[in-house]
């Protein structure tokens, strides 16, 4: 069903208009309102560690990770990150160890005061520390966590993350903060849709489209 194109082959520029049921009560893909919309939104202007290839595995995504692996199992379970230098939040701060641990801290289900969806993998960290620079984060886990691939995707930034109330308001209509090849142009629920537009801060491959707006139908 997919006919897969070579980059180089895909002109530049151009609106990608895209049908969604409805546009996102949330932007928050942590909270119970969530849907395929937000999740959309959030690939597209948030960092995620891994994405899925085509066969379903994940893949570390080398815009945001030089390398993450298992670097201790006994007596506990250590991942070591290692992020991209030149990623970097929309206001000019780097991503690093305080939005990892900030994430963790609001997943964790430890704090009811987090309105959370899904806690999975995240309520097994004991720990985030950072590494032997700022572009290392070191996650120890109290239990093993075999999915460990799949946490930190989508990355939110500790603004967004540090404290209950900007947790449960301040992505749910708006993103300050972002660090994808797309930002948050608008949410406009008057006409029914979100407008994504290309980043002229993004550090790896620029967007082949100037916009994507997905408009429910």
């Amino acid at each position: 069903d997919i006919a897969p194109a070579a980059r180089d082959r895909v002109a530049d520029g151009g609106t990608l208009h895209w049908a969604v049921d409805a546009v996102p009560e949330t932007l928050n893909t942590f909270q119970a309102d969530a849907d395929a919309t937000t999740t959309t939104v959030a690939q597209a202007v948030l960092p995620s560690m891994y994405r899925l290839d085509v066969n379903g595995r994940p893949q570390v995504n080398p815009a945001y990770l030089e390398s993450a692996k298992v670097v201790e199992t006994e007596p506990e379970q250590v991942v070591l990150y290692k992020l991209n230098q030149q990623a970097v939040w929309s206001d000019g701060r780097e991503i690093g160890a305080a939005d990892f641990a900030a994430q963790w801290r609001a997943l964790s289900g430890k704090d009811s005061a987090y309105w959370t969806a899904r806690n999975a993998g995240y309520d097994r960290i004991e720990k985030i520390e950072r590494g032997a620079n700022d572009l290392q984060v070191k996650v120890t886990f109290a239990r093993p966590y075999a999915d460990w691939r799949s946490l930190f995707s989508p990355l939110y930034p500790k603004d967004v993350m540090g404290t209950p109330d900007s947790f449960n308001d301040s992505a749910r209509k708006k993103l300050k903060v972002t660090a994808g090849p797309f930002r948050l142009k608008k949410v406009d629920r008057k006409d029914e849709e979100v407008v994504l537009d290309r980043n002229p801060r993004w550090w790896g491959h620029p967007a082949k489209l100037n916009e994507i707006v997905l408009r429910a139908v």
